[in-house]
């Protein structure tokens, strides 16, 4: 069952993406099914996305030491929401950016997950990008991390096996992925 829901999303100016420290989920141009799923609008319905959110916690647990069982019993809160919208994310409003690739973001200090429409349950580009922020879920429940983006990237090297599991190649880029998770101060990216 595909899911959509209407809700704002992340966004705004590159500078204050990179000071959130999550650039997460960036892969929407990795291949994807065609959505014929069900719309739905309003407040997220946690019913909806539960057995997906169950299955994809559950392959985080199979495929890592992480004890998930806290995910599990108690998921983070998921939402959809538009490019061009405000957004509350860790305790500020933020803007999600109209142009650029973001599919996803985690805010770890209100257990959050915001995913940017178009979102589908039935493309699996999306629930890629699902699966990572829950994969930082699990992390950030785990133990702590030498900055906000170190968690990058065993979260893409998850992901990536998880596509790969699916059939889908990931694109990632590695170099910039390597740099923003070794908590490098300045990049210039």
């Amino acid at each position: 069952m595909a899911i959509k829901r209407s809700f704002g999303f992340l966004g705004g100016p590159v500078r204050a993406v990179r000071r959130l420290g999550f650039v997460l989920a960036f892969v929407a141009s990795a291949a994807a099914t065609a959505d014929d799923g069900i719309v739905v609008r309003g407040p997220p319905d946690p019913a909806a996305l539960g057995g997906l959110v169950a299955d994809l916690v559950g392959w985080i647990g199979d495929h890592t030491h992480y004890d998930v069982t806290r995910s599990l019993n108690d998921p983070p809160s998921v939402y959809l929401c538009d490019k061009g919208t405000t957004i509350r994310y860790e305790d500020r409003e933020i803007t999600i950016a109209t142009e650029g690739l973001l599919r996803a973001i985690y805010d770890a200090k209100n257990r959050r997950i915001h995913l940017v429409r178009p979102w589908s349950s039935a493309n699996i580009s999306d629930r890629s990008s699902l699966l990572h922020e829950l994969i930082h879920d699990v992390q950030y429940l785990s133990r702590d991390w030498a900055c906000k983006e170190n968690p990058e990237w065993e979260a893409y090297k998850l992901q990536d096996a998880w596509l790969a599991e699916h059939g889908v190649p990931s694109d990632f880029n590695w170099t910039h992925i390597f740099l923003l998770s070794s908590c490098l101060r300045d990049t210039h990216l």
